[in-house]
């Protein structure tokens, strides 16, 4: 990678350090005042969760004249289709039906009760308490109390040299991206339209890498939802293809992890791309994601892509 390399997308993650933190007096807190800062934290939280359970809900006011029955369609779970509503007049009543059973819903609410507040709140601060840290430079280790962290709070000095940091951050992360912006949009201009276009696959999960007869072929279930009918997996062949580049790290191995009691697999990640134009064909560079950040580097003669392709032949 040219631009879009693991020292660009760590500093991506650098750009926000300020967000949702709140600055406070400098000072060596006691134990007490810590204790009465997060008394308060809680007690914020506990009325700003009441005021939002005692607020009726609101009709959705909807401009239909602006949209169409597709702007309104919805996954289907159960049967893995996007279903799209008949009509204008059919989204009408769904939405009229939802507010009438959150109103309903609304009116027969048991009072307020804050014990779900504390309990998320207790461990959200636990959390702090552990991980705080790593969303700052390490300097802020010894200038401001984990304690505080996890409560939101940031000494004022620590909070300002933070905006400065994250400034320089990004601008440097824009001068990046205008320098790549303007490099690789040259460069689609010697790419034909279809290669152009299509190259791109933020998210998505690479089922497999495989080389065959000189080829290297890619399976990608894209970030998407699918309409009916189609499949979110597109291949793509590198042909007369070579890897340039590719990290001991990454195996293309699918892995499980646990979510609700069932094993999910997980594969690859697709992050960022460039895709150069050469004398012999193109040169596909690629950031992934497979527990870090991985680089992949393809020589090829031509890109080309099948799109709805049914998976259940590759399992």
């Amino acid at each position: 990678m040219k631009y879009f390399t693991k020292d660009w997308y760590v500093l991506m993650q650098h750009l926000n350090y300020t967000a949702s933190m709140t600055p406070i007096a400098d000072k060596k807190y006691t134990d007490g005042e810590i204790t009465a800062l997060l008394s308060g934290k809680i007690k914020e939280r506990i009325e700003r969760d009441m005021e939002e359970y005692n607020t009726p809900p609101v009709r959705t006011e909807i401009d239909f004249e602006n949209f169409q029955p597709d702007d309104f369609a919805t996954y289907d779970m159960e049967r893995g289709v996007l279903v799209i509503p008949s009509s204008i007049e059919e989204i009408k009543a769904d939405i009229e039906r939802d507010y009438q059973n959150n109103l309903a819903e609304f009116e027969n609410r048991p009072p307020f009760d804050p014990k779900k507040t504390i309990e998320e709140f207790t461990e959200t601060y636990k959390s702090g308490l552990k991980y705080g840290y790593l969303r700052f430079p390490e300097w802020v280790k010894g200038a401001a109390d984990i304690r505080l962290i996890a409560m939101g709070y940031l000494p004022e000095s620590v909070y300002k040299d933070l905006e400065a940091e994250q400034q320089r951050n990004k601008q440097l992360f824009e001068a990046i991206n205008d320098s790549a912006t303007a490099t690789l949009n040259a460069e689609n201009e010697k790419i034909p339209e279809e290669i152009a276009r299509n190259f791109n696959f933020h998210d998505g999960e690479i089922i497999y890498l495989e080389e065959a007869d000189g080829d290297i072929v890619m399976l990608i279930n894209e970030d998407y939802i699918p309409y009916e009918g189609q499949t979110p997996y597109t291949k793509v062949i590198f042909v007369g293809a070579k890897i340039i580049e590719r990290d001991e790290n990454l195996k293309f191995e699918r892995e499980n992890i646990e979510i609700d009691g069932q094993n999910c697999p997980t594969y690859p990640v697709w992050l960022y791309e460039e895709l150069y134009k050469t004398k012999d064909g193109y040169e596909a560079h690629m950031l992934l994601s497979e527990n870090d950040l991985c680089y992949l580097t393809i020589a090829c003669r031509d890109i080309k892509f099948e799109f709805n392709i049914d998976y259940r032949e590759h399992e």
